[in-house]
């Protein structure tokens, strides 16, 4: 599964146009209230949506995966809504990479502190695995733990909208979060291992593959594809696994659960011991995206079956053209 969906915002983000409109709103973010940025993107996301109508095709697919007995007008409230608020997380990422003193104007409560607490209770330091979704506001997921001298090690594929990553670089720099762009192969395998003895804390996205073939679980009654590194990792360091969701819950407030530690159980063969986990896992994450479909970011279909669709359709508008070409 390629990290980004493919839009008409893809394909042109490095024209002149949209590279200017990106810069201008960087600046503006420095000096801009936040309750204005909002405001505004309440009228600029439905123009970005006009433009992106194969985008918010799949967003709705998506929530009839997960919400099967939503109406047609709820789905499109709802694709509307996932817009917006990714357009919030845009903001607040943007606003919060000028200085570390505006993320304390921010509301951020804590459930499962004393999850945290265990994991750090014992007598010689170890270091975890933290796992989230591309919810909410992962970011200000790891800037909070940072600030409670945590320090994870953000395992990422960089953004090819460089402006849009550089801020994400600025605000880990800030808030002394480690990023560590996503390696193949052996060695790149080892440095992570390497972190997490060393009591360090390596922090994933557990929804999208990236260098990962990946395993087919159940989700919500369908098949998908999720990474099995994060596993991998867990198993070979025999280190607990963290799970952590940051949603948001109104105007510059958040909250971030903690789920309780997770450790990998042993099985007769590495193939079991990998689905099973995953099949916990996965198990935690539809309760989360169940409750907040509209946070979770897919911009593209997520489901195997949706996906087939989706190749088939763009399979058969390619031969088409093919045809009228010939002609």
């Amino acid at each position: 599964m390629h990290p980004e969906a493919e839009s008409l915002f893809r394909k042109y983000q490095n024209t002149f146009f949209l590279k200017g409109i990106i810069h201008a709103f960087r600046i503006a973010s420095g000096f801009l209230p936040v309750w204005f940025m909002r405001a505004s993107a309440v009228f600029i996301v439905v123009i970005f949506i006009l433009f992106n109508l194969n985008n918010f095709k799949a967003v709705m697919t998506n929530i009839q995966r997960i919400r099967p007995k939503n109406r047609l007008i709820k789905r499109i409230f709802s694709a509307y809504e996932m817009f917006l608020f990714y357009s919030f997380y845009l903001i607040d990422l943007f606003y919060l990479s000028h200085d570390d003193e505006r993320i304390h104007t921010y509301r951020m409560d804590i459930r499962g502190k004393e999850n945290l607490k265990y994991l750090f209770s014992k007598e010689k330091e170890q270091g975890f695995i933290l796992l989230t979704l591309h919810m909410g506001n992962w970011e200000i997921a790891g800037a909070v733990l940072s600030q409670s001298g945590i320090i994870p090690h953000v395992v990422y594929s960089p953004d090819t909208e460089d402006t849009i990553e550089s801020h994400r670089k600025a605000f880990r720099k800030i808030y002394k979060v480690w990023d560590v762009p996503l390696g193949k192969g052996e060695l790149f395998s080892i440095r992570l291992y390497n972190i997490l003895k060393d009591g360090g804390v390596v922090a994933f996205q557990g929804d999208r593959l990236l260098g990962d073939s990946g395993v087919e679980m159940d989700f919500f009654g369908e098949k998908a594809v999720f990474p099995k590194g994060p596993v991998v990792l867990a198993m070979v360091s025999k280190l607990p696994i963290l799970l952590v969701f940051t949603v948001m819950k109104g105007y510059k407030r958040y909250e971030i659960f903690i789920e309780e530690p997770y450790t990998v159980a042993l099985y007769s063969s590495r193939d079991e011991t990998i689905e099973k986990a995953l099949n916990d896992i996965v198990f935690v994450y539809e309760k989360y995206i169940s409750q907040y479909p509209e946070q979770w970011f897919t911009f593209m279909p997520f489901w195997l079956k949706d996906k087939d669709t989706e190749e088939q359709k763009l399979n058969f508008n390619h031969r088409g053209t093919e045809n009228t070409e010939k002609e």
